[in-house]
């Protein structure tokens, strides 16, 4: 049964297998936006220094190559994402962009954009500290190369040369936050596919240990009516033999007679109510939706239309509904000393008390049965039904007891994990 059992358990689903998804430092709309604005930018910034009064050819030929050179670069190093690692990209990017400043003798203006661009480029693709040193060499060169210009030293003003840092400045602070949030981003959406990842394997796992809780629980139960039914039907072969011994040696004996098929009678009501005590176990496991305060309720309605005479006080508090394993428990709990108290008892009261607060569980059963009551159940001597429950509760890290107190009144005692690892 256990291994025909476990095939239906149902196995993870095949995604928790994988590792979650690792999004790519830029995606593939991103980067086509990024290097189609880097090339506008370059290219607005190339058309604006020709158009400027007083170019030469030269000078446009010049700058031409530069920004031709600057864009293959850049595009190379973009597509193959190897700007960050490749050396020739760096020296070739801030080659170019600071370039532009060492052309001016040949009679073009200074195109500043290609130079900002640059360093946003560099902010991107560089850690803080690294950026910051090539942004340093950048300055030099592009300083050294105005300063150089003979014609653009005698009218460069120091404070032009202000205006051309702060650009300088801001477009790194612009770059750097944007590369911040982009970056927290990237980081937001990993922590959420792993969290997702996490969550569905946790259900996947979740649900497998329901399965197993669930084969674990028919076994039991099935050896449980194999035990009883044994137990019973053995019992039964026996007073029937009995019965047709008696009735062979004394035929007119029919007090006897009738007595042992009274007990018969009873042992077949016994190995019935056994079944269905399986059965409604069975019940509770597959009945979800059902709470264990309902099945508890229900179990206390039986017992009382059965024992009429004795009556039961039901005492429930559950903070919230236990898992399928600690629910079973629980119910088992109660359902083993309310059938030890039916069987068993002459007294008139009763009392379950169920407890279910944080990581504990607790089930009491006493009753006013007497010390002359429940003789089977007493000491070392318990019930097979007791054992496998305390076995069951032990396993479960508990402890379990079934004794009588000094009042001399039947008390069974199970506390165990709500939890259990």
């Amino acid at each position: 049964m256990a291994v025909s059992n476990l095939k239906h358990i149902p196995k993870p689903a095949a995604k928790c297998a994988q590792t979650p998804e690792q999004p790519t430092v830029r995606d593939r709309t991103k980067f086509i936006i990024e290097l189609f604005a880097g090339i506008v930018c370059v290219g607005i910034g190339y058309i604006s220094s020709i158009l400027q009064t007083g170019s030469s050819a030269a000078g446009i030929v010049a700058l031409t190559v530069i920004n031709i050179g600057w864009s293959i670069i850049f595009i190379w190093a973009a597509i193959k994402d190897e700007i960050v690692d490749n050396a020739i990209a760096v020296v070739g990017i801030i080659f170019f962009g600071a370039a532009s400043a060492f052309i001016l003798p040949l009679g073009i203006t200074f195109d500043w954009l290609l130079v900002y661009v640059t360093v946003g480029e560099i902010v991107f693709y560089y850690p803080k500290m690294k950026s910051l040193i090539l942004l340093s060499i950048l300055v030099v060169l592009v300083t050294v190369g105005l300063i150089a210009d003979p014609a653009s030293s005698r009218q460069l003003l120091p404070i032009e040369l202000l205006q051309i840092y702060a650009g300088f400045i801001f477009v790194y602070a612009f770059s750097y936050v944007a590369r911040k949030n982009i970056t927290e981003s990237q980081n937001n959406k990993i922590l959420l596919q792993e969290l997702q990842f996490a969550h569905q394997q946790l259900r996947d796992y979740a649900i497998q240990s329901e399965a197993l809780a669930i084969t674990r629980e028919r076994n039991r139960i099935a050896r449980d009516i194999h035990d009883s039914l044994g137990h019973y039907l053995t019992i039964l072969a026996l007073q029937i033999e009995t019965a047709l011994k008696l009735y062979a040696q004394r035929p007119a004996d029919l007090d006897h007679l009738q007595s042992e098929l009274q007990l018969a009678r009873k042992t077949v009501s016994e190995c019935a109510r056994a079944v269905h005590e399986s059965v409604m176990t069975l019940r509770v496991e597959e009945s979800q939706p059902q709470t264990l305060k309902d099945s508890l309720e229900e179990l206390a309605a039986q017992f009382e239309h059965v024992r009429g005479d004795i009556k039961l006080a039901l005492d429930i508090a559950i903070d919230e509904e236990p898992d399928l394993e600690a629910k079973m428990l629980l119910f088992r709990c109660v359902q083993e000393g309310l059938t030890n108290i039916r069987k068993h008892s002459v007294g008139d009261k009763a009392l379950a008390r169920v407890r279910s607060a944080g990581n504990g569980c607790e089930v009491t059963i006493i009753n006013n049965g007497g010390a002359a009551t429940h003789e089977e159940t007493a000491g070392n001597s318990a019930g097979m039904g007791l054992i496998g429950l305390a076995e069951r509760v032990q396993e479960r890290g508990g402890s379990f007891s079934a004794n009588f107190d000094s009042a001399g009144n039947w008390r069974m005692s199970a506390q165990f994990l709500r939890v259990y690892a």
